[in-house]
């Protein structure tokens, strides 16, 4: 069925974003610690912005998987079915980020910069999977359908 495929392939497609977005949240963590050691920032922030990168990674990484569970559901209901599906589950998400933003910030553990910056990984991972999906996933000439 059309649908079992599609959602085999959403799931494969959040797998790879969650990576991506620990793969970029780490290189800004190496790019920031670097900077901070140049500039002296070193002994007094690491700590809190390595562990703002690590809670935007994680948070951005539910943020995906979340999103391709909402999807794979919604694809199975009626149109107004999968609008309310989706609009519920987007308010979830967005509350459950701002909540564990908030929560983080005024415990004082992180950096917010390097949250949000671990937060908006999640973008540059879209594209990034996007590029390596059409560079080296091999199609069919035929269809143009992905190659099993």
């Amino acid at each position: 069925m059309i649908f079992d495929h599609m959602e085999k392939e959403v799931g494969d497609t959040a797998k790879k974003l969650v990576i991506w977005s620990i793969v970029i949240s780490v290189v800004m963590a190496a790019v920031t610690a670097v900077i901070m050691y140049i500039t002296g920032g070193w002994q007094t922030e690491i700590l809190k912005v390595l562990a703002g990168f690590a809670f935007g990674a994680a948070l951005a990484s539910f943020m995906a998987i979340h999103m391709a569970s909402s999807l794979s559901k919604s694809v199975d209901m009626d149109e107004e079915g999968a609008l309310k599906r989706t609009r519920r589950d987007y308010l979830i998400r967005t509350g459950i980020v701002l909540l564990s933003v908030t929560i983080l910030y005024f415990t004082g553990m992180i950096n917010i910069l390097a949250l949000l910056g671990g937060l908006l990984s999640l973008k540059p991972a879209t594209y990034v999977q996007m590029f390596f999906q059409e560079k080296y996933v091999p199609k069919d000439e035929d269809t143009g359908e992905e190659e099993e």
